[in-house]
């Protein structure tokens, strides 16, 4: 029998590393899943007095469910719209070549170069000047912002796997510009658009920095009611409100790769 050094002898070294990064990444999530069955205040791993009674408290503040569907709506409507300007742009910036180009360029992904801290504090100035402070649209728009660049990242990637002689034979053969890029460009790229989404998604229904910015005694998302109540109570409710949102966020995923697939079956 193979002692368990000769057994690890035997793995390739970059195997164990893998697993050992996975398993890194992975525990903090485990710990929070596990803290969320605590039976006491403490935020501790059960051993066999495992209870939903954290839940179950959920429902009993009103704060967190309005929060949930603030931020789902506020995710949907800053996803879509980033991904829309994000197609648009990347389409811009991998199919043509004009001065300024890699001006626009850094322009673009300056949101992600700088501290949220600064970002949060130049959108502050920004919506109180145009007395949209505490409201839904300065988080829109501060999700907007903040998304873009994650949805050009990720579409540029497919945009630049895709010929662009693919295009000139379909414009040759009599298609218009707009018929190109719709019937032939956009299905092609279809996955990184996809892919934007949910990125965009994640990164929205998650943001908290620039919120507490932007958020005054009327406008609040989950994030920051999570956190402001970590604040005062802190019990292991967040760690079961965490927890269903990674199972909403893996169901999620799963429902709109399984809407894309039934949509190309259809077509």
């Amino acid at each position: 029998m193979l002692t368990v050094a000769k057994w690890f002898k035997k793995l390739p070294l970059l195997l164990i590393f893998n697993v050992l990064l996975t398993v890194f990444m992975l525990a903090p999530i485990l710990v929070i899943i596990l803290v969320s069955f605590s039976p006491t205040k403490a935020y501790v791993i059960p051993t066999n007095n495992w209870s939903l009674q954290w839940f179950l408290e959920i429902p009993k503040y009103s704060r967190f469910v309005y929060g949930f569907f603030v931020s789902l709506g506020l995710a949907f409507a800053a996803s879509a719209i980033a991904t829309i300007l994000g197609f648009m742009t990347s389409y811009a910036l991998t199919r043509y070549d004009f001065k300024g180009k890699r001006l626009f360029d850094a322009l673009f992904f300056s949101p992600l170069t700088m501290p949220a801290v600064i970002v949060g504090f130049a959108l502050l100035v920004y919506v109180s000047k145009l007395g949209l402070y505490d409201t839904f649209f300065s988080f829109l728009l501060a999700h907007v912002l903040l998304c873009v660049p994650y949805v050009i990242k990720t579409i540029n990637t497919s945009l630049e796997g895709v010929s662009k002689d693919l295009e000139l034979a379909a414009r040759s053969l009599g298609a218009s510009q707009f018929t190109t890029f719709t019937q032939i460009t956009a299905p092609l790229v279809k996955t990184g658009i996809i892919g934007g989404f949910i990125y965009a998604f994640l990164v929205s229904f998650g943001e908290v920095t620039i919120a507490l910015f932007l958020s005054g005694t009327k406008m609040s998302t989950l994030p920051l009611l999570m956190f402001n109540y970590m604040q005062d109570a802190n019990t292991p409710m967040i760690a079961a409100i965490s927890t269903l949102l990674i199972i909403f966020a893996i169901l999620l995923m799963i429902v709109i790769n399984k809407l894309a697939n039934l949509r190309d079956i259809m077509s």
